[in-house]
């Protein structure tokens, strides 16, 4: 049922799903066109065509994760109830896949060592620089803090959540001053976490139906990106903002084309191809990642293709057998 008299910016919540699986499959595609070495003519043309696949990306999954944690966490604020749902949804079935093919990877490697071999599974050897699966050890930090997060913002929405950026954006900007090796190690997570508590934030403007003017939070972006690329012409680590400050407005193009255009079949049935790809986010990031390491493609076009597609093909069984053991063990618990 539609809802009426909702500010546009529902469109986030309503095309939540599909919006993941566009994410996902632009994580992808990015990868394939990276292991494929494909160059262009000049940088402009290559920053012209890679904005068309990094509309939503990785950005948009820690903003749709922190808008639906908001409404998860809304309705029922129970924390330990929150743990166990997180668990099981998203860190048990990530370690199961995990515990699997990293002791083939590492066996395969002839470098298994149980200390780097727990890291990997648990995903917390990425903050030691261990392992590239930077998306799920930083879901992890964020999901053990989100109640308390949460409670904290809950306070003053707005203000709260400008300081918490600026705080995050301060702690990357301090990491790569006075740490840059380590920065090195976590560059692909630190600079992201801002938008995460912007999706918290879109959160509550959408459940309490908070009116936004659209117009002027895309000129906001805008203004915003212009400012941090400014900075970047005398520190490059602000080059990561000027990125991120326009993916609220991407993201939200996206869902209002289709929401405009979803009478179209063609339409109706990207949105039915996305939202299934939405429903295995976890599975397809988790297993093209770590089928590529064992089959170690190269840049073979055939290669790449069979990581791609054995990655399609076992999402959904895998997805069935860790959702199942998943519950299996919370229940033990």
């Amino acid at each position: 049922m539609e809802r009426s008299n909702v500010s546009p910016i529902y469109l986030l919540s309503k095309y939540r799903n599909m919006l993941m699986g566009i994410a996902i499959f632009e994580v992808m595609l990015g990868h394939v066109v990276s292991w494929l070495e494909i160059s262009y003519p000049n940088a402009i043309l290559g920053f012209v065509i890679a904005r068309m696949y990094y509309t939503v990306h990785t950005p948009g999954f820690l903003l749709l994760s922190g808008l639906g944690l908001y409404y998860s966490f809304s309705k029922n604020n129970d924390v330990s109830s929150f743990y166990l749902r997180r668990m099981q949804r998203m860190w048990l079935p990530f370690m199961i896949i995990a515990a699997v093919f990293y002791a083939v990877i590492l066996l395969k490697e002839g470098a298994f060592n149980i200390v780097s071999y727990l890291g990997l599974v648990t995903a917390l050897g990425y903050w030691f620089g261990d392992t590239n699966m930077w998306y799920i050890a930083l879901s992890i930090i964020l999901y053990a803090i989100f109640p308390v997060a949460y409670k904290w913002m809950k306070i003053n929405w707005k203000l709260h959540t400008i300081i918490i950026v600026v705080f995050t954006l301060l702690l990357g900007y301090l990491l790569n001053t006075f740490v840059p090796s380590y920065f090195e190690k976590v560059f692909l997570a630190i600079p992201k976490i801002p938008m995460f508590f912007v999706g918290v934030y879109i959160g509550y403007l959408i459940k309490e139906n908070v009116k936004v003017n659209l117009p002027r939070m895309g000129i906001l972006c805008l203004i915003v990106s212009i400012f941090f690329f400014g900075l970047s012409r005398i520190n490059h680590f602000f080059m990561y903002y000027s990125d991120l400050a326009l993916f609220p407005t991407t993201i939200w193009i996206v869902a209002y084309l289709y929401s405009k255009l979803e009478n179209f079949k063609i339409i109706q049935c990207l949105i039915k191809i996305w939202s299934w790809f939405g429903k295995y986010t976890l599975e397809l990031y988790v297993l093209h990642l770590l089928i590529a390491r064992i089959i170690n493609p190269g840049n073979n076009f055939y290669l790449i293709s069979l990581v791609i597609i054995l990655s399609l093909l076992l999402c959904v069984p895998v997805q069935r057998v860790t959702i199942s053991l998943s519950k299996l063990i919370i229940k033990k618990l």
